[in-house]
């Protein structure tokens, strides 16, 4: 017995058995036994159903007319029930099957298998008052049409209830709208073919769309993409009930009830503000686990979390000079300068890890890692899916051709628009097209809960820096970036907030980066409105407060827009009083600055140093065909072991300080720091086209994302003068660490006005020594007088004794005793020497080698 869906091609299997069969006499009673019973549950389509399969209203329009007026009219289409009689003749010699009114010797048993066939329209007989009642239903010859037999069975159809009265009222399935795959910026790489499942279709997709209006006739290609739309949606639904229910029950409620659980904490912690303040601090800060407005790194992997950035600092470094008065006895001190950066830990799911999707659905080819790398096998994913649908439709293409070629059938059968389950070539393509949906449905979920979290921080940090600056009042002067200051820039151009990762591009580090790199370029979603506290908005009940802060009063995260078209306006009610007095004129009209988000990223760590030398032996053996044989003793590190451990380097001390915790073991990805600065270059170099206009820039001005699409096309468009030097390091990083990436993005970010957000895994001891270094840079250009020129006239050795001083009697000593319990760098002296110069750690700071290479307590703190 098969189902016949109006919506689908594919007659869906509802079960198989044996039944006697009998010479009809029809002088005889015959019994009936019950040879099969199934209960199903197929979907109810109206009549303006775009799903229906094309045909099916007009033919019962042409029934309903032929049947005249007193028929009963039917708004609905459920389908039919094919049941398929394969008849096998019988032996003479044998009696097995023979049923009551049939002889081994009659010519019946002897005649050749037939294949025969019955079809049950549901729809006239939904919630009769006769429902289950035994009728007898006509057999047809499928080869001949002609009539052989009939068939008793019992049909029960019930709709609208599950007692079984009736209900006329038929509600049709309505699309999801505002679902997370959407809210985080996704779309299903689906929606021109409605094959992803409807717990994420967040936007109807009509056939119509797809046509431009080019005078009313499409392209070719826009034509054979609306046709290969509705053969696809012929198929019906490309998914199973099992994997949506094991989807839902053990994948997306865990993760939504988790993500639920989340948001009532959060706000909780922001609506409880901090009644007691000496007993909310009793517990040392590296121990805490709940929400605060600050968590530290040890917190990390902690799921419960994930949502808020880690150890987020904004380090102001202010120059004072102190001057007396003559004949006075005191000392005044008058700002000269203010320097400001953001420092963190790396925005990525910690706690979800990165070694594959939770679920095991999702685990595609290429699905490891971050953000970067699972979207990238996403793409494909979604490249095999549309693959198996082209080889779907050409066979059922195939399949109605051959039946159109063959003679009509006789009425008796009816028209052919399903395609048998008995077909196996096209069941065997079916059942791969559903599973790639699946596979890419499962990874899709798990790439939006992944985007959730990082996107989270990455804002969190954003905005950080952007209000950083804001109260800068040096920066809100109108002569700053010309015309009406850098408020004036930000407002027309969006705010520069460039990323500074200082991971290594391998083991889990290597998913860090992967993570950042996609949530900096979220940010580009989310533009920042300034209002005073007090003024009212339609959006006004879904404000949240901010309870630890003096002068900011509530935020709002308004989201507009569906899948990668997703913007977020994000509002932020200001103090009065601060409003009126700090915030620029600019600013103050309700305009929204977008953010202009750059990522640079650069290891600067053993780790790094081993994935280069990885790399660099094995160009060495590729260059020398094969034949040169590297001792381990010479080389100790080969592309599966990118960062082994000092022991293997020669140390006889053994352990090695890790950042916070001891990391995996992974293949080196070198390549994509290559990539991923190529691409920060693009950013800022257009950036500096559009604010600092030369003649030898393009004539018109590239967005942000021009340069990605750039980018795809390999077109290039001239270098600025502003960024010459830090193109030139980018070119020249291949293989090494070319710390001054880092330093040549950091200088030409605040020539341009923009923010700097500085991270490694913990945002502790790397983030340390870089933003120490950046400090210590500053002063001596400032002492110089050259802030807005080159470093010619700054000593390097003057910039390195001055950040020293700042790595041991700074606030980055006390940060790293805030996080983990110890006023100490988590570096050892081997570590220290495969660093840069420029960020080399004060031997007194430094924690040492460690007893069996372990890093931390259980409580946290670092073994001595």
């Amino acid at each position: 017995a098969n189902l016949q869906r109006p919506d689908s091609i594919f007659e869906a299997g509802l079960g198989s058995s044996s039944v006697p069969v009998y010479q009809y006499d029809p002088s005889i009673n015959y019994s009936t036994a019950s040879a099969l019973s199934v209960p199903f549950y197929p979907r109810i389509c109206p009549e303006n159903d775009p799903r229906l399969l094309p045909g099916l209203v007009t033919a019962r329009q042409q029934q309903q007319q032929a049947a005249g007026a007193s028929a009963q009219r039917n708004n609905v289409f459920v389908g039919t029930v094919r049941i398929e009689i394969r008849e096998e003749g019988l032996p003479t010699d044998s009696a097995v099957g023979l049923g009551h009114g049939q002889v081994a010797e009659d010519r019946r048993a002897l005649a050749p298998s037939r294949i025969l066939e019955a079809h049950v329209d549901i729809e006239p007989i939904m919630n009769a008052p006769n429902g289950g009642a035994f009728v007898q239903v006509p057999v047809y010859d499928q080869s001949t049409g002609s009539a052989a037999g009939t068939v008793v069975m019992s049909l029960d159809v019930q709709v609208g209830t599950t007692t079984g009265s009736a209900q006329n009222t038929i509600t049709p399935s309505v699309p999801a709208r505002g679902g997370l795959i959407s809210l985080v910026g996704l779309d299903t790489l689906m929606e021109d073919t409605d094959s992803h499942p409807r717990l994420d279709f967040d936007a109807d997709f009509p056939a119509a769309a797809m046509i431009t209006q080019r005078g009313n006739v499409a392209s070719q290609e826009e034509q054979a993409a609306v046709a290969r739309r509705r053969r696809i949606t012929t198929m019906g639904d490309c998914f199973m009930y099992s994997h949506l229910q094991h989807h839902v029950t053990a994948i997306r409620s865990v993760d939504t009830n988790k993500l639920i659980e989340r948001h009532h904490n959060y706000k909780a912690a922001l609506d409880s503000g901090v009644a007691n303040a000496s007993a909310a601090f009793e517990e040392p800060s590296h121990k805490r686990k709940d929400p605060r407005p600050f968590r530290p790194s040890s917190s990390r992997t902690d799921a419960p979390l994930s949502g808020i950035p880690f150890n987020v600092h904004v380090q102001a470094f202010s120059l004072v000079a102190l001057q007396t008065s003559p004949g006075a006895t005191t000392i005044t001190g008058k700002p000269m300068a203010l320097y400001h950066n953001v420092t963190h830990g790396a925005p990525s799911d910690h706690a979800r890890g990165f070694s594959g999707p939770v679920d095991p659905a999702a685990a595609v080819p290429g699905a490891r890692g971050g953000l970067r790398r699972l979207e990238a096998a996403r793409l494909a994913a979604s490249q095999r899916v549309r693959e198996d649908q082209n080889e779907l439709i050409n066979a059922v293409a195939a399949h109605f051709g051959t039946v159109t070629r063959n003679q009509a059938p006789p009425s008796g059968v009816g028209a052919r628009r399903h395609v048998p389950t008995s077909n196996q070539q096209i069941a065997r393509i079916h059942k791969k097209t559903v599973d790639s949906i699946h596979a890419l449905h499962a990874v899709t979920w798990d790439v939006s809960i992944r985007r959730a979290s990082v996107f989270s921080q990455a804002l969190g940090i954003a905005i950080t820096s952007y209000l950083s600056h804001v109260s800068d009042a040096a920066k809100m002067v109108p002569s700053m970036g010309g015309g009406g200051g850098w408020p004036e820039v930000w407002k027309r151009h969006g705010f520069l907030v460039t990323f500074e990762g200082l991971l290594s591009a391998a083991g889990k580090e290597l998913g860090m980066i992967e993570d950042a790199s996609v949530g900096v370029a979220m940010l580009r979603m989310v533009s920042v409105v300034f209002l005073p506290d007090g003024a009212a908005s339609a959006t006004q009940q879904t404000r949240t407060p901010i309870p630890h802060s003096p002068y900011l009063r509530w935020l709002n995260l308004i989201p507009s827009g569906v899948g990668s078209s997703t913007q977020y306006r994000l509002e932020i009610g200001i103090d009065q009083g601060y409003f009126n007095q700090r915030i620029p004129s600019t600013l103050r009209d309700g305009s929204a600055v977008r953010f202009y988000p750059v990522l640079f990223q650069m290891g600067v760590d053993i780790r790094q140093w081993g994935a280069n030398a990885a790399a660099g032996a094995k160009n060495q053996v590729a260059g020398a065909g094969g034949q040169q044989q590297l001792s381990r003793r010479s080389s100790t590190f080969d592309d599966n072991d990118a960062a082994t451990t000092p022991t293997e380097v020669g140390d006889s001390d053994g352990g090695l300080l890790l950042d916070d915790e001891d990391d995996d073991v992974g293949v080196a990805d070198n390549d994509v720091l290559i990539a991923l600065n190529l691409e920060g270059f693009r950013k800022m170099n257009a950036y500096s086209h559009t604010i600092m206009p030369s003649s030898a820039g393009p004539t018109i001005a590239q967005s942000w994302e021009q340069t990605m699409l750039i980018q795809q096309q390999q077109q290039q468009i001239p270098v600025h003068s502003a960024v010459a030097k830090l193109n030139e390091c980018i070119r020249s990083s291949a293989g090494k660490m070319e710390h001054g990436v880092l330093d040549e993005a950091a200088t030409v970010a605040a020539k341009l006005g923009g923010g700097a957000a500085i991270f490694c895994k913990s945002g502790k001891d790397r983030t340390a020594m870089q933003v120490t270094h950046k400090q210590a840079q500053f002063l001596n250009r400032y002492l110089s007088g050259s802030l807005a020129g080159r470093d010619d006239d700054v000593s390097p050795s003057k910039v390195f004794a001055d950040a020293t001083m700042m790595r041991i009697y700074g606030t980055r000593l006390p940060i790293c005793e805030k996080n983990v319990g110890q006023a100490m760098y988590a570096f050892n002296s081997l570590q220290r020497k495969f660093m840069p110069d420029p960020l080399k750690p004060p031997p007194s700071t430094l924690a040492g080698f460690l007893k069996g290479g372990k890093v931390f307590s259980r409580e946290g703190g670092i073994e001595s």
